[in-house]
């Protein structure tokens, strides 16, 4: 099996070194850079999986490169590591779709891991009403918005429209996005129909339903997508439980090998029976409410 390909950039030679070692294990270290534009030639030269960016480099810095490689074609994941703790950096990071940011001073335990994440972000919130997973989504669908990656939801017509009412409140327009084929909005039930057999998922009919509708928001440009599912928790609700997990297992093949980062959203009923840790293991972490979700 191919290892993820992985640009290194960083000015300072020993720290860059110890990245790519840190790395090494884990991941094929395909360049190692000194300076921002240099990170940008090796992003489009060699079609990394991602690349781990410093803040602070010549030529251009961290975040001017990670802006330009955000924009190219099928564009990779970027992960900061700063000797920064400055809030405005997670920000800035934030608002060019980066899936996270790690302090050197922690990269011996956090840096790995964040790579992981980020190349595999299957995450899980477990939401108490309709406004409380509202904000949830409509924060992890807008950011990937705004960082000019395209998104898809999957929800219950109820949260379908309460999302969009969220995302509207905060500035997006839902139907120039549809319009623009950034934003697709499917009904959950609807979904599931298409490849549900008896009480379970079919493997095959999943793929053929999912894979065209990823194709679809990733467009020609293979832009990074993000999607917000709740088929599991119609599932689960509807007493299908073990249906549900299938369909997790369906989602993480199916993300494992396509640049997209998916959020599942379940009803906090769940956290106090006896399947909640069945569902936590399914996934890469648990998202709180009301926290940044960096993809």
């Amino acid at each position: 099996m191919l290892r993820p390909r992985i640009v290194v950039a960083d000015d300072h030679d020993k720290t860059r070194a110890a990245i790519a070692s840190l790395l090494a294990s884990d991941f094929d270290v395909v360049s190692s850079v000194a300076d921002g534009q240099a990170a940008v030639d090796a992003a489009r030269a060699l079609y990394p999986d991602l690349v781990v960016l410093d803040i602070s480099m010549p030529r251009l810095n961290g975040l001017e490169a990670g802006a330009l490689i955000r924009d190219l074609p099928d564009p990779p994941r970027i992960v900061f590591a700063t000797a920064h703790d400055d809030a405005s950096i997670i920000n800035a990071a934030s608002a060019l779709g980066a899936s996270a940011v790690v302090r050197k001073r922690e990269m011996g335990t956090e840096l790995v891991p964040a790579v992981r994440r980020a190349l595999l972000f299957h995450g899980v919130c477990f939401y108490e009403d309709s406004p409380s997973l509202a904000r949830t989504v409509a924060r992890f669908i807008g950011e990937g918005l705004a960082a000019r990656q395209t998104a898809v939801l999957v929800a219950t017509a109820k949260h379908g429209a309460t999302i969009g009412n969220q995302l509207t409140a905060t500035g997006v327009d839902i139907q120039q996005r549809i319009d623009q084929g950034e934003l697709l909005m499917f009904d959950a039930d609807e979904v599931l129909d298409r490849f549900m057999v008896g009480d379970r998922p079919d493997a095959q009919r999943f793929e053929d339903t999912i894979n065209p509708i990823v194709d679809k928001a990733a467009g020609v440009r293979k832009r990074l997508v993000r999607i917000y599912g709740e088929m599991v928790d119609v599932l689960w609700g509807n007493g299908r439980e073990d249906a549900a997990l299938s369909l997790e297992t369906l989602w993480h093949q199916f993300i494992a090998g396509r640049k997209c980062s998916l959020l599942c959203g379940y009803s906090s009923s769940v956290c106090t029976g006896e399947g909640f840790n069945s569902i936590c293991d399914r996934h890469s972490h648990v998202v709180p409410q009301h926290a940044a979700v960096l993809p």
